[in-house]
């Protein structure tokens, strides 16, 4: 159903509301379905509204196949703007925000047969070949009927002496001789393809040298329309593959680090250093903020132009029946997935990533810059 939405911005200078200023706004639209971006209006004229508050009205708005978002600007002097999404004839469903509200405040006890439901579950018994009872405040009990052969027959040992059975397993020096004896001496390890030649590929940090593992690395043909080879770093940092004498296209990609594409060269067996370059994270503008980062990557492959918000949780704003969403910043990830906020220490946010159903509230530290995984 499509509503009227206000998109506000509050502008400041010198620590009040700026006045006065000739506001103009962009707006923007985003397909909830695959994030495609239309601009659909081009330098509207915002409206003040008091107080360095300015407002433009997006008239029968498609909130369910779309996000809405302004960019406000202005020639004036104003160095901190703030932006709001405000959603109108929202009277014909006034009782959605009542119980959004009455969820808030209530107890577990208030949801019906919801914790008497959930301790029913919690005390059944397990019959199924046991007599394991989980009862509420007792714990875990009636373990005393297993006995030594139970276990063994459970588990397939059939000797009590556990230590017998583990000398048993051939260590890796004695299937390398069985293989060996049986089928000639040959390469152990992830090789790849089914070319005459052995490359080993080191892939590195290009600043400290050091090896990096979990690097996703696949070798395509040159003209890049078909994948030969992939596959993921060890512990050391290599792959190896094996691969005719060709021209190839290398393809290089490890969250926190530039993804790498260049020539891979091959007419002989080789070992080659891939050193890949650390993204730099930088650090934001003012002192009162930290820079928060990450990374987006799906199967091992960076994702671009995912939309990141950051929605300011201590002053939730709302109105009788009307719904504010307080959108203090929002960016986009790189063709390398990485994205960063500058966010104002100490304050709590609700980070989301659009299209993706993944949201989390963070405290932002007191420190120059954070990974965001480092705050879940």
């Amino acid at each position: 159903m499509a509503k009227d939405i206000i998109l506000a911005a509050g502008f400041v200078a010198s620590g009040v509301g700026a006045t006065g200023l000739t506001v103009t706004v962009d707006v923007w639209r985003v397909a909830t379905a695959d994030l495609a971006k239309s601009e659909i209006v081009t330098a509207g004229s915002a409206t003040e509204i008091g107080d360095g508050l300015y407002a433009y009205r997006v008239a029968s708005a498609d909130l369910q196949t779309y996000y809405y978002y302004g960019v406000f600007k202005t020639t004036g002097t104003a160095d901190v703007k703030n932006l709001f999404s405000v959603q109108l004839d929202f009277a014909d469903t006034p009782s959605i925000v009542s119980l959004v509200w009455a969820a808030g405040t209530r107890t577990l006890t208030s949801f019906g047969t919801l914790v008497a439901d959930v301790w029913s579950y919690a005390t059944r018994l397990l019959t199924a070949g046991t007599n394991i009872v989980l009862t509420k405040g007792t714990g875990v009990t009636g373990f005393n009927d297993l006995s030594q052969p139970d276990v063994r027959a459970a588990v397939g040992l059939a000797s009590a002496n556990l230590d017998t059975q583990i000398s048993a397993i051939p260590t890796v020096g004695d299937i390398n001789t069985e293989l060996s004896a049986q089928h000639g001496a040959g390469v152990w390890g992830a090789s790849g393809g089914s070319g005459d030649y052995t490359v080993t590929l080191t892939i590195r940090n290009a600043d400290t040298l050091d090896t990096l593992r979990e690097a996703l690395v696949t070798v395509k043909d040159v003209g890049d329309t078909t994948i030969v080879d992939q596959k993921r770093a060890d512990l050391g940092g290599e792959t190896v593959f094996s691969l005719d004498a060709a021209t190839y296209s290398l393809h290089v990609s490890l969250p926190g680090f530039e993804s790498l594409v260049q020539n891979l060269v091959v007419s002989a067996n080789t070992s080659q250093n891939i050193d890949v370059t650390p993204i730099a994270v930088g650090t934001p503008s003012a002192p009162d903020l930290c820079r928060v980062y990450g990374y987006e990557y799906l199967n091992g492959t960076a994702v671009e132009g995912r939309v990141v918000l950051a929605n300011l949780q201590d002053t939730p704003q709302s109105s009788g029946t009307v719904l504010l969403e307080q959108v203090t910043a929002q960016t986009e990830t790189d063709s390398d997935g990485y994205w960063y906020l500058d966010l104002v220490i100490g304050k709590n946010y609700k980070i989301k990533l659009a299209g993706a159903g993944v949201q989390q509230v963070i405290t932002v530290p007191d420190t120059v810059s954070v990974n965001i995984v480092d705050l879940i």
